[in-house]
């Protein structure tokens, strides 16, 4: 019969792969909304040039092409990655090692 007690320890490895999945969809998630980033960006930009937010999404689209839709995206993904993969590994090792703290049981702890 297998001992539950150490079949959930975690490794160096678990939080490795945390953090590599915090880093993946922090990449994801950044590419398929910066174009909304860049809108904000310029609709805050002095003058009339940009009024509405799909109206700056067009003009910036047929003034710039897609390269206008993502520029700086790469400075803002060398910023959050590594702060997300953090963040992800963080909260797990703090959620693991609460649980193994207060809960000898089950994982009660995620019960409400």
């Amino acid at each position: 019969m297998h001992n539950t007690h150490h079949d959930d320890l975690k490794s160096s490895k678990d939080f490795l792969e945390f953090m590599m999945a915090g880093a993946v969809s922090k990449t994801v998630a950044s590419c398929i909304a910066y174009p909304h980033e860049v809108a904000r960006t310029r609709l805050r930009e002095e003058g009339n040039k940009y009024n509405t937010f799909f109206q700056t999404l067009h003009t910036v689209w047929k003034e710039e092409g897609r390269a206008g839709l993502y520029r700086g995206l790469a400075t803002q993904l060398v910023r959050q990655i590594p702060n997300t993969a953090i963040m992800m590994a963080t909260y797990e090792g703090v959620v693991y090692v609460l649980t193994r703290r207060f809960n000898n049981k089950s994982n009660e702890f995620y019960d409400f």
